[in-house]
């Protein structure tokens, strides 16, 4: 049998129970605060029960850590005949204001691939199709919380 909550109310006839529906995946228990019907959530998860990823996480597949912090990304932006790779590297955060967490994973987008921090070794020069635009999109925007996916979390 599910747990129950109620909320405090002024009034005492319309003080009714509810069920804690805590998330079976984003929730570490299913017993929730009897007053407020706060679910306990796993790291990185949030909502009243447990059903999205907080600021700063990504959903992942494990049903043991849902939700995974957003790893650090270097944008490497190319033109014809480039220098060294240290003068292209642009580091992308989720909006830290300039801290750095050194736990966090390093990656490297290259061609619109994501390559792990060292997997990538860059050629001095390096060809581009004509007529195709260079991009130094800022990926950060497309990193923040959201909810998660059908039939995961919802």
């Amino acid at each position: 049998m599910p747990d129950y909550y109620r909320p405090s109310l002024k009034i005492p006839s319309q003080r009714r129970a509810f069920p804690c529906d805590c998330h079976p995946i984003g929730s570490s228990g299913k017993t929730c605060n009897h007053t407020t019907g706060q679910c306990p959530c796993k790291d990185g998860v949030t909502g009243l029960t447990c059903n999205r990823c907080a600021r700063g996480y990504q959903q992942s597949r494990s049903h043991i850590a849902p939700c995974i912090k957003i790893p650090r990304v270097i944008n490497m932006v190319h033109s014809q005949n480039t220098a060294p790779e240290e003068s292209h590297q642009y580091a992308v955060s989720s909006g830290g204001g300039g801290q750095h967490e050194p736990e966090a994973p390093t990656y490297r987008m290259h061609a619109g691939r994501v390559f792990p921090e060292g997997a990538l070794r860059m050629s001095r020069a390096v060809e581009r199709v004509p007529g195709e635009p260079l991009s130094t999109t800022d990926y950060s925007h497309r990193l923040g919380g959201g909810s998660f996916r059908a039939g995961f979390l919802i």
